[in-house]
């Protein structure tokens, strides 16, 4: 396997608004919900939405993680983040993830307030012990959220992103904007075959399980004691449970690592059908494909460089299982 180099940030993804970006109300309506000044604000520029995201430093020297977006400026962030703070107060107390504090609707804006932890991303390309540490923490979720515990959200059925994981078979069936999509040669000449992998995917995926569904480093933590955190939770999905590990396997074929052998290594994948894992993966190319030749997002401007690896990596796995 030959790693897939990123030529731009792993971080810093994200242009996001300051803490004095942030409108009068929400700042006072931040330090009333602490009780306390804020000192100190510190923007965390990982992820690709353009909601406030802040580490904050208090005058009584507490610390936490603020987000806050408006739905007249992130229209995409402000539910994303409502549902992220609905699905972590109803995580089992054994499902690592910090805990939400707080939160606060203000009209047009809402904050969340997280506990702030003592934690990095981890090391890209993937150091092999950190992975096994991540995809140790799947099998974990798995066994926690099977059943989806009573005290979480609804998650949302996976026929929800039908729509959006469907490229190859619109493609096959001729739609304009599936057509004006450029792909290499090799394959546009398996755009039938992927088509009729990624019809039914759903079906094929579809299980008892509470997913992140997007299950990527930027999106994990790790304590200076190794422990793995998982942060982001505005996914929820029922689906299989081994989704998350397929979803995240893609990344360590890029960084060169063998994820057909990970894959066969994990618990979760026993007794999984291929045809289910390499129609949950042409869907997952196909969004990243589309994606990645999308215009430029001014408020992400790597975006469509990391869609772009992500779609070769996750390409190219399934290659290696279809034999290209």
């Amino acid at each position: 396997m030959t790693r897939i180099p990123l030529t731009v940030p792993q971080a810093g993804s994200a242009v996001r608004p300051s803490w004095d970006d942030l409108p009068g109300h929400v700042r006072d309506a931040v330090v009333e919900a602490c009780g306390a000044e804020v000192v100190s604000a510190y923007s965390q520029g990982g992820g690709f939405t353009s909601g406030f995201a802040s580490r904050l430093l208090l005058d009584d020297g507490r610390r936490l993680f603020v987000k806050a977006a408006t739905d007249e400026l992130h229209p995409f962030a402000r539910p994303s983040y409502e549902r992220e703070a609905a699905v972590v107060r109803g995580l089992p107390d054994a499902v690592p993830a910090p805990r939400v504090l707080w939160t606060r609707d203000l009209g047009h804006w809402f904050v969340s307030a997280f506990e702030d932890v003592d934690a990095r991303h981890p090391v890209r390309p993937w150091d092999s012990a950190e992975l096994a540490r991540v995809l140790d923490v799947c099998s974990l979720m798995a066994r926690e959220l099977t059943p989806v515990p009573e005290s979480m959200p609804e998650p949302s059925p996976l026929s929800s992103w039908e729509d959006e994981l469907s490229f190859w078979r619109r493609r096959r069936d001729g739609e304009a904007s599936a057509l004006a999509v450029p792909l290499p040669d090799h394959w546009a000449a398996w755009t039938g075959e992927l088509a009729d992998l990624e019809d039914g995917w759903t079906a094929r995926c579809s299980g008892s399980t509470g997913l992140h569904f997007d299950v990527r480093d930027d999106n994990l933590l790790i304590r200076p004691d190794g422990e793995v955190l998982v942060v982001d939770w505005n996914h929820l999905t029922l689906g299989a449970a081994w989704l998350d590990v397929a979803s995240l396997l893609p990344s360590a074929w890029g960084d060169g690592l063998d994820a057909n052998a990970l894959w066969a290594a994990h618990p979760l994948s026993r007794g999984v059908d291929p045809r289910g894992l390499d129609g949950f993966l042409a869907a997952l190319g196909g969004l990243f494909v589309e994606r990645s030749a999308d215009e430029p997002m001014p408020h992400s401007p790597y975006l469509r460089d990391h869609q772009t690896w992500w779609r070769d990596a996750t390409m190219g796995w399934l290659g290696s299982r279809l034999g290209w």
